[in-house]
C-alpha cells in the first residue's frame, strides 16, 4: 500500500520562480543604479549602491528559499525609524533646508491662534497665499509641542498615509509591509521627512481615504474627502481631477464626476473671488513663479526637464506599475502637467514639497485594484523598495547627516529669553525656533527696516547666497553694534542677540 502524501497544500497566492528576463522587477533596480551612477559619478554611491544591488539580487533569485515573513515588517520598521530618526536629527542640528518654510507657516499659525488673522510675511498674507484652511488643525500641535511637533507631525501624516494605503492587505502582512516601506522610501515621500514643514501634509491620509471611498463606491465619503483636500491646498483639486478622469474611463455615474468637480470649483471660486480680495488685495504675489503667458506653456512643457520629471517619479515604481491596469497611470498626470508648465524647476524636484501626492496617486492600484495582492508578487514590491532606495540621489540635496551643532546651546538660551510678544528678525538655519512670537522674519527676506523689530538674532556664519548677502549681514552687525538704540546682550558660537531699547 502506498503511504499517503503529506506534502504542504498549494499556496493560494502562487509565486513562480523568478527568471532574468525583461521584467521591471529585475531591471528597475539595476537601471536606477546605472542611471544615477552615470549622472553623478559618485564613488560612494557606486560602492554602497552595488552592495545594495547585490544583496537584492541574491534575495530575489532565492526568494522562495530565503524570504521570510518577518523581512517585510523589519524593512518597514527600519524605514520608519530611519526616516523619523535622521529627519529629527537633521532638524535638531539646524541642517533642515526647509527651516525657512517651516518658520513662515509656524509663525502664521501662532498668530492665527492669538487672533491675528492678517499676519503677513514677505509682504503676503498667509490666507491669501494658498487655499489652506485645514492648516488651522495644526495649531494645537504647535501650541503643545512647538516647532518639533510640527516636524514630527508631518512625518506621522506620511506614515499614516502609507499604512492606510496597505491596510486592506492586512491578511498578507509581508505584502503590506513591503508595499508600505516602498511607499515611504520613494524619493518624493522619503525626502519630506527632511524638508521643513508644510500644512498641506495633513491631507495626505485623506487622499488615501478618498481612493478607498472611490473603490468602495461610497460617494458621500468621497465628497467629504474631496472637500477636505480642496481646503488643504488648491493643487489637491488636480489630484481629485485624476480620479475624475478615471471615473470617465471607468464609466462611473455622472454624480462621480459632476459633484466632486463642483466642490473643487466652489472652493477655488471662494479662494480667488472672496479670500484673495479680502486678505491679499494686491494679489498673492506668486506671479513670479507663474508662466508668463499662455503661449509660454508649450515651451515650458516641451523641454528635457519634463521627461526626466516623469522618469524620476515613475521609474522607481515600475515593478509595481507593471502589474497594475494601465488606466491607473492617468491619476497623477493632471497634477504633474500643472507643475511641469511652471518655469521654476523647483516644482519638479523630488526633494521639495510639491511631488509627494504624486507617489500615492501613482501607487493607487494598491488601493483601487480588487485583486492587487494577487496581481503583484511580493518580490516585485521588494524590487520597488530597492529601486526607491537606489534613487536616493534625487533627494540628496535635502538630506545631510550633520555633526552636533555648537550653536544649539545659544539658540536654546535665546528662545527662552525673547518674550512671546516681541518682533524678532533672525539670520540663521534655525528661524523656525523663534516662530512662537508676534512676528518672526528671516533676515534678507524682511520687508521692514531693522527698527521695526525688538530683537535681532544673527548667526554670523550663516550666509547662503540664495538668502543672505554677506556684505549686508556684516553691515547690519556693524550698524547694530554702533547704534545707541541697540545693545548686544548675548554672544556665543557666532550667534549674536541684539535688543532695541524702547
Amino acid at each position: 500500500m502506498t503511504a499517503p502524501s503529506h506534502s504542504p497544500p498549494a499556496s493560494p497566492f502562487p509565486s513562480p520562480a523568478p527568471r532574468f528576463r525583461a521584467d521591471p522587477a529585475v531591471l528597475t533596480p539595476a537601471g536606477c543604479y546605472a542611471y544615477f551612477l552615470i549622472k553623478y559619478h559618485s564613488p560612494a554611491y557606486g560602492a554602497a549602491g552595488l552592495l545594495a544591488l547585490a544583496a537584492f539580487y541574491f534575495l530575489y533569485t532565492r526568494w522562495d528559499r530565503w524570504s521570510r515573513p518577518w523581512m517585510g515588517p523589519v524593512v518597514l520598521a527600519a524605514a520608519l525609524s530611519g526616516l523619523f530618526g535622521l529627519g529629527y536629527w537633521q532638524f535638531a542640528q539646524f541642517a533642515d533646508q526647509g527651516d525657512l518654510d517651516q518658520s513662515h507657516y509656524a509663525n502664521y499659525l501662532w498668530n492665527i491662534a492669538h487672533g491675528n488673522l492678517h499676519y503677513a510675511y514677505h509682504g503676503m498674507n498667509m490666507w491669501g497665499v494658498h487655499a489652506q484652511y485645514t492648516s488651522v488643525l495644526w495649531i494645537p500641535v504647535l501650541l503643545w509641542l512647538g516647532p518639533a511637533g510640527l516636524k514630527l507631525g508631518q512625518g506621522l501624516c506620511l506614515a499614516a498615509a502609507a499604512l492606510l494605503a496597505v491596510r486592506r492587505h492586512r491578511s498578507r502582512p509581508e505584502f503590506a509591509a513591503w508595499a508600505a516601506a516602498a511607499l515611504l522610501l520613494t524619493p518624493a515621500v522619503g525626502s519630506q521627512f527632511f524638508y521643513g514643514f508644510h500644512p498641506e501634509f495633513i491631507a495626505t491620509p485623506v487622499l488615501v481615504l478618498a481612493l478607498e471611498a472611490y473603490r468602495e463606491e461610497k460617494l458621500g465619503r468621497f465628497l467629504a474627502c474631496t472637500l477636505f483636500l480642496a481646503c488643504s491646498k488648491e493643487v489637491f483639486t488636480l489630484a481629485v481631477g485624476g480620479l475624475l478622469l478615471l471615473a470617465l474611463i471607468e464609466r462611473r455615474g455622472w454624480r462621480w464626476i459632476i459633484l466632486p468637480g463642483l466642490i473643487c470649483a466652489a472652493i477655488m471660486g471662494l479662494y480667488w473671488f472672496i479670500i484673495v480680495p479680502a486678505f491679499a488685495p494686491d494679489g498673492n504675489q506668486l506671479g513670479y513663479l507663474m508662466p508668463v503667458s499662455i503661449r509660454s506653456l508649450p515651451g515650458n512643457l516641451c523641454n528635457l526637464r519634463t521627461p526626466a520629471y516623469f522618469l524620476h517619479l515613475y521609474g522607481p515604481m515600475l515593478p509595481l506599475l507593471a502589474h497594475m491596469p494601465r488606466r491607473y497611470l492617468i491619476l497623477p498626470v493632471p497634477l504633474m502637467l500643472f507643475y511641469a508648465v511652471f518655469p521654476d524647476p523647483a516644482f519638479m524636484m523630488m526633494w521639495v514639497c510639491y511631488a509627494f501626492p504624486l507617489v500615492f496617486l501613482a501607487a493607487a492600484g494598491l488601493m483601487l485594484e480588487k485583486d492587487a495582492a494577487r496581481r503583484v508578487p511580493t518580490r516585485a514590491l521588494a524590487a520597488w523598495a530597492c529601486a526607491a532606495l537606489l534613487s536616493y540621489p534625487l533627494w540628496r540635496e535635502g538630506f545631510s547627516l550633520p555633526r552636533p551643532n555648537p550653536a544649539r546651546e545659544a539658540v536654546a538660551h535665546l528662545e527662552a529669553v525673547i518674550p512671546d510678544s516681541a518682533a524678532v528678525i533672525v539670520n540663521g538655519p534655525f528661524t523656525a525656533r523663534f516662530t512662537a512670537r508676534a512676528r518672526a522674519e528671516a533676515f534678507g527676506w524682511n520687508h521692514r527696516p531693522l527698527e521695526a523689530y525688538d530683537y535681532a538674532v544673527l548667526d554670523t556664519a550663516f550666509k547662503p547666497t540664495w538668502l543672505v548677502n554677506a556684505d549686508s549681514l556684516e553691515q547690519a552687525v556693524l550698524r547694530l553694534s554702533a547704534s545707541r538704540q541697540w545693545s548686544l546682550e548675548y554672544s556665543q558660537s557666532g550667534v549674536l542677540l541684539f535688543h532695541r531699547a524702547h
